[in-house]
């Protein structure tokens, strides 16, 4: 079964991150049925006014000098990814770097309530890439312990 599992917790949503990296960077193998995790900091419902008002809430926390990048998961609406963006850009006035930005603003669609999220790339636990990242590392010990003196 493919989807998305929404968790409530009382610690701040990037520290509930933080601590599921953790766990899997201790035992690789806990965590088997996850891809994402994903901080949630507002819920709200899946209005174009209402996801724009709370991003552009949550943005104030970009500085000046700093650059984000918007990323939209659709489920179950009519919004278009575009749509979203766009009216999203219009509330941030900072540099948008899509390669390497300092923060990501998170607009994650649900049906009816959509997450939204500005946070650091770090605050983001993508399985998939922290495994391969693990084993590269792993890889790389074993070829240095097995390097002749």
């Amino acid at each position: 079964m493919w989807g998305i599992i929404i968790a409530w917790t009382r610690l701040e949503p990037t520290m509930a991150v933080a601590r599921v990296r953790e766990e899997f960077l201790k035992k690789p193998d806990s965590i088997q049925a996850l891809f994402r995790v994903i901080p949630i900091q507002r819920l709200v419902p899946t209005k174009l006014e209402e996801i724009v008002k709370a991003t552009k809430e949550l943005s104030a926390a970009i500085s000046p000098d700093e650059s984000f990048r918007i990323t939209v998961e659709k489920r179950r609406t009519r919004l278009g990814s575009h749509e979203i963006i766009d009216a999203v850009a219009k509330g941030i006035n900072r540099k948008v770097d899509l390669d390497d930005p300092d923060w990501v603003v998170l607009v994650e669609t649900t049906g009816r309530m959509t997450g939204v999220s500005v946070v650091r790339p770090i605050n983001i636990l993508n399985v998939q890439k922290e495994r391969v990242h693990l084993a590269a590392e792993a890889k790389k010990r074993t070829a240095f312990d097995n390097k002749p003196a």
